[in-house]
C-alpha cells in the first residue's frame, strides 16, 4: 500500500502528537552508550507478505536457519506499531552486508508498511538520532527493501535535514 503525500503528512502529525509512545520497549541503556560508532540507520521489511512476525520469530529463523548467534536486527516494528527489541545496540548487526559495523538495523514486519508502523518508524528514528548524534543517514537496505510504502528520502530529510 503506497500512501499519498497528504496521508504521510497526517501520519507525521499524529506521530508528533503521540511522541514518546515507542520509548517503552527500547534498549534505554544502549541508546545512551552503545559502545560502538554508529552513523546510519538501515530500514528493512521482513518480506513476509504482510504477515505479522515478531522479533522472537525472526530471531528463531536467524539462529536455526542461518546459524547466527542472534537476530540480525536491532529493532522490529510489528504491524500494530509496537517496537520489539532485537540484538543489543552495542552488538554489530547482521542485516546489511558491508554496512553492519556502523549501522542500526530496523525491520518492519510484513511486506508493506502500515500507517502505525510508519508513525513508529519516524518516532524511533527521531529518538535514535537525538540520542546518537553521529547518525547522519537513514537508508533502505536495498532498492526493493523496505519496499515503496516507505518514503525513505522524506524520512531522512524530516529527521536529519540537510546535515
Amino acid at each position: 500500500m503506497k500512501i499519498t503525500f497528504l496521508e504521510y503528512v497526517l501520519l507525521l502529525a499524529i506521530g508528533f502528537m503521540l511522541g514518546s509512545f515507542v520509548q517503552a520497549g527500547l534498549h534505554s541503556n544502549d541508546i545512551k552508550e552503545p559502545n560502538r560508532y554508529i552513523d546510519t540507520i538501515i530500514v528493512h521489511h521482513s518480506g513476509a507478505r504482510d504477515i505479522d512476525v515478531s522479533a522472537n520469530q525472526i530471531r528463531a529463523y536467524h539462529i536455526n536457519e542461518r546459524g547466527w548467534d542472534d537476530i540480525g536486527y536491532h529493532y522490529v516494528i510489528r504491524r500494530n506499531g509496537d517496537v520489539e527489541n532485537g540484538r543489543s545496540l552495542s552488538k554489530i548487526g547482521a542485516h546489511a552486508k558491508g554496512r553492519n559495523k556502523t549501522s542500526i538495523g530496523i525491520c518492519l514486519s510484513g511486506n508493506t508498511a502500515t500507517p502505525k508502523q510508519l508513525i513508529t518508524l519516524f518516532n524511533l528514528c527521531k529518538r535514535l538520532y537525538k540520542a546518537i548524534p553521529e547518525i547522519k543517514h537513514i537508508q533502505r537496505h536495498h532498492e526493493a527493501c523496505p519496499g515503496n510504502s516507505v518514503d525513505m528520502e522524506k524520512l531522512e530529510q524530516d529527521i536529519i535535514g540537510g546535515e
